[in-house]
């Protein structure tokens, strides 16, 4: 990881954070000490709650209902697998599904992800 990008810090956004690790690789992250995340982690909270005694947060985000699922599966087979799903349509490779709010939206998107897997 360059110097620069560790240099960064957190992101300049409505909401915040605190940047703590950064991808090495698909299975492997550089992280920050624990002692210096946890700084970090504190401060951004402390941001946090002062903007939203203030009215300043970010707004809640709002989804209209009903939520719509549409998984692209790498194989057609995969499809195949998560077709068991209730109330479940095929095209070609994706699968759609209507969950009544984001929770089951997430849900119905595990449960596809897990079916498809065998």
């Amino acid at each position: 990881m360059g110097a620069s990008r560790r240099k960064s810090g957190p992101r300049s956004c409505r909401s915040k954070t605190a940047v703590v690790k950064w991808a090495a690789g698909r299975f492997a992250a550089e992280c920050l000490p624990p002692e210096v995340s946890q700084k970090l982690i504190q401060a951004a909270a402390e941001r946090a709650v002062r903007l939203l005694k203030a009215g300043k947060a970010p707004k809640p985000l709002q989804v209209k209902t009903p939520v719509q699922v549409k998984v692209d599966f790498v194989q057609s087979e995969m499809a195949d697998r998560a077709m068991i799903f209730p109330g479940a349509k095929r095209s070609e490779r994706s699968i759609e599904v209507v969950a009544e709010d984001m929770v089951g939206a997430y849900a119905a998107f595990r449960a596809l992800l897990a079916m498809a897997r065998g």
